[in-house]
């Protein structure tokens, strides 16, 4: 990987920070899920959800930000999927 050429302490905290993204996501999967069970994952929802993800996606221009970014918008994409099919079941 390209990390070896930045000082050891940038890379810790981009490393923190990412690793805040991908906590934030599973707290993310559980409200959804949350959501889910009280009956308020309505078909508009679901709908802001996926239009959110999608603005998100657009903002991310940077390549250097999009190789990080990119797993935690799969990773919120598989939720997102796993929560309508189990809201669908």
């Amino acid at each position: 990987m390209r990390l070896k050429g930045y000082p050891e302490e940038d890379v810790r905290k981009a490393r923190k920070l990412i690793s805040s993204f991908i906590r934030a996501a599973e707290e993310v999967e559980e409200k959804i899920e949350e959501a889910a069970e009280r009956g308020e994952l309505t078909e508009l929802v679901l709908m802001v959800i996926w239009n959110r993800l999608d603005l998100a996606r657009r903002d991310v221009t940077i390549c250097i930000v999009e190789d990080f970014v990119s797993p935690i918008f799969g990773s919120m994409n598989n939720i997102v999927v796993s929560v309508v099919v189990k809201f669908l079941s």
